[in-house]
Protein backbone atom coordinates (compact mmCIF):
# COMPACT_ATOMS: atom_id res chain seq x y z
CA UNK A 1 0.00 0.00 0.00
CA UNK A 2 1.37 3.38 -0.71
CA UNK A 3 1.64 6.33 1.43
CA UNK A 4 -1.30 8.20 -0.12
CA UNK A 5 -3.54 4.86 0.08
CA UNK A 6 -2.19 5.02 3.72
CA UNK A 7 -3.19 8.48 4.55
CA UNK A 8 -6.55 8.32 3.00
CA UNK A 9 -7.41 5.24 5.10
CA UNK A 10 -6.36 6.43 8.28
CA UNK A 11 -8.30 10.08 7.15
CA UNK A 12 -11.26 7.63 6.93
CA UNK A 13 -11.49 6.02 10.09
CA UNK A 14 -10.84 9.26 11.91
CA UNK A 15 -13.80 10.93 10.22
CA UNK A 16 -15.85 7.82 10.87
CA UNK A 17 -14.71 7.79 14.39
CA UNK A 18 -15.36 11.35 14.91
CA UNK A 19 -18.84 11.48 13.85
CA UNK A 20 -19.87 8.58 15.90
CA UNK A 21 -18.55 10.72 18.85
CA UNK A 22 -20.54 13.82 17.30
CA UNK A 23 -23.29 11.39 17.09
CA UNK A 24 -23.51 10.14 20.20
CA UNK A 25 -23.11 13.85 21.65
CA UNK A 26 -26.21 14.76 20.03
CA UNK A 27 -28.23 11.49 20.86
CA UNK A 28 -27.30 12.63 24.39
CA UNK A 29 -27.95 16.33 24.16
CA UNK A 30 -31.48 14.91 22.77
CA UNK A 31 -32.17 12.88 25.67
CA UNK A 32 -31.43 15.95 28.33
CA UNK A 33 -34.08 17.64 26.12
CA UNK A 34 -36.61 14.90 26.80
CA UNK A 35 -35.47 14.12 30.37
CA UNK A 36 -36.44 17.70 31.51
CA UNK A 37 -38.70 19.18 28.94
CA UNK A 38 -36.85 22.49 27.03
CA UNK A 39 -38.93 24.45 24.62
CA UNK A 40 -41.44 22.85 22.60
CA UNK A 41 -40.14 19.63 24.38
CA UNK A 42 -42.22 18.19 27.04
CA UNK A 43 -40.61 16.07 29.78
CA UNK A 44 -40.54 12.08 28.51
CA UNK A 45 -38.00 10.25 30.39
CA UNK A 46 -38.73 6.80 28.22
CA UNK A 47 -37.67 8.93 25.62
CA UNK A 48 -34.52 10.11 27.24
CA UNK A 49 -33.66 6.86 28.53
CA UNK A 50 -33.64 5.28 24.67
CA UNK A 51 -31.94 8.28 23.53
CA UNK A 52 -29.35 7.88 26.72
CA UNK A 53 -28.70 4.30 25.84
CA UNK A 54 -28.15 5.22 21.85
CA UNK A 55 -25.51 7.52 22.79
CA UNK A 56 -24.02 5.31 25.05
CA UNK A 57 -23.60 2.21 22.67
CA UNK A 58 -21.73 4.89 20.21
CA UNK A 59 -19.07 5.08 23.15
CA UNK A 60 -20.29 8.41 24.68
CA UNK A 61 -19.70 8.53 28.59
CA UNK A 62 -21.69 11.10 29.44
CA UNK A 63 -25.37 8.86 28.80
CA UNK A 64 -23.68 6.25 30.53
CA UNK A 65 -23.63 7.94 33.53
CA UNK A 66 -27.04 9.50 32.84
CA UNK A 67 -28.28 5.56 32.51
CA UNK A 68 -26.34 5.22 36.24
CA UNK A 69 -28.57 8.06 37.21
CA UNK A 70 -31.69 6.51 35.62
CA UNK A 71 -31.15 3.32 37.73
CA UNK A 72 -30.56 5.06 40.99
CA UNK A 73 -33.28 7.29 40.66
CA UNK A 74 -35.68 4.99 39.80
CA UNK A 75 -36.50 7.10 36.28
CA UNK A 76 -37.43 6.48 32.88
CA UNK A 77 -39.61 3.44 34.12
CA UNK A 78 -36.63 1.63 35.53
CA UNK A 79 -36.62 -0.31 38.78
CA UNK A 80 -34.28 1.54 41.30
CA UNK A 81 -31.36 -0.97 40.90
CA UNK A 82 -28.09 0.34 42.45
CA UNK A 83 -26.26 -2.55 41.11
CA UNK A 84 -26.99 -1.65 37.87
CA UNK A 85 -26.49 2.00 38.38
CA UNK A 86 -23.01 1.21 39.49
CA UNK A 87 -22.01 -0.97 36.51
CA UNK A 88 -23.16 2.24 34.54
CA UNK A 89 -21.17 4.47 36.49
CA UNK A 90 -17.72 2.37 36.84
CA UNK A 91 -17.86 1.67 32.95
CA UNK A 92 -17.80 5.71 32.21
CA UNK A 93 -15.06 6.23 35.05
CA UNK A 94 -12.68 3.66 33.50
CA UNK A 95 -12.86 5.29 30.51
CA UNK A 96 -11.98 8.85 32.43
CA UNK A 97 -15.13 10.58 32.38
CA UNK A 98 -15.04 12.76 35.20
CA UNK A 99 -18.41 13.37 36.65
CA UNK A 100 -18.60 9.47 37.04
CA UNK A 101 -15.86 9.77 39.20
CA UNK A 102 -16.88 11.89 41.06
CA UNK A 103 -19.78 9.89 41.81
CA UNK A 104 -17.60 6.68 42.75
CA UNK A 105 -15.75 8.85 44.91
CA UNK A 106 -18.49 10.08 46.71
CA UNK A 107 -20.57 6.41 47.14
CA UNK A 108 -17.09 5.23 49.06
Amino acid sequence: MDMHSEAVRCYIALTKKRATLVEGKALFKLGEINEFGRGETPKNEKKALQLYLASAQTGYTDAEVAIGRFYEEGKGGLQKDKNNALKWYKDAAKKGNKSAIEVLDGKN
